[in-house]
């Protein structure tokens, strides 16, 4: 599979969704993951997103799908699995929704960092912003192997970071937490559900 041409080029400049890297603070943007009034309690959602700790970050045997050679240019690969288990004891508007979004905080400096993303072992479009701060990967909906349910295996989904932020710690910058929200509405408006947590990396 050929390398994804964001991969190599538009290091600065503009990303996906035509958002120009900006540096600021989170502040002023309201609370994450900047989606209105939509309900963030975690006890209420039956999703789950785990980091995949057995996936090299180096990227160094990570398969002929990344292409060969990536290591060398200081790439590192970082899997997580959505995972939808059984609904919570209260049941809610949110205890079971269509997981359409994932939203991930992120350090406004490491906008440019994301190279790209997979989902279900296929590139994939996102979208990252340094006002406010966030990386969003959208379309989840229809994405390649969501097996969510039913003793499914979860979806699995890839960031593949470049210079200046190739730790997770870096990017996120929280220590050794990310911040995360997984929301029923696939790009923009105000979703219902966006349960939000933390994930140690």
């Amino acid at each position: 599979m050929p390398i994804p041409r964001p991969l190599l080029f538009k290091r600065f400049g503009h990303l996906g969704g035509g958002h120009r890297y900006e540096m600021c603070g989170r502040a002023q943007f309201g609370e994450f993951p900047y989606a209105g009034n939509c309900d963030r309690d975690p006890l209420r959602s039956n999703y789950t997103l785990t980091l995949d700790r057995d996936s090299d970050p180096s990227l160094d045997g990570a398969g002929a799908s990344l292409g060969s050679g990536l290591a060398s240019l200081g790439l590192r690969r970082y899997c997580f699995t959505v995972v939808r288990g059984t609904p919570p004891a209260n049941p809610s508007l949110c205890s079971s929704f269509d997981l359409a979004r994932l939203d991930l905080e992120i350090k406004a400096t490491c906008a440019v960092a994301v190279a790209y993303a997979e989902v279900g072992g296929q590139p994939h479009p996102i979208t990252v912003k340094a006002t406010p701060p966030l990386l969003r990967i959208g379309g989840l909906l229809d994405a390649p192997g969501a097996v969510m349910g039913d003793g499914g295996a979860g979806l699995r989904v890839c960031l593949v970071l470049r210079q200046p932020c190739t730790d997770l710690r870096q990017l996120c910058g929280n220590g050794d937490f990310c911040r995360y929200s997984l929301a029923d509405r696939p790009e923009s408006g105000e979703a219902a559900c966006c349960p939000t947590s933390t994930l140690r990396v």
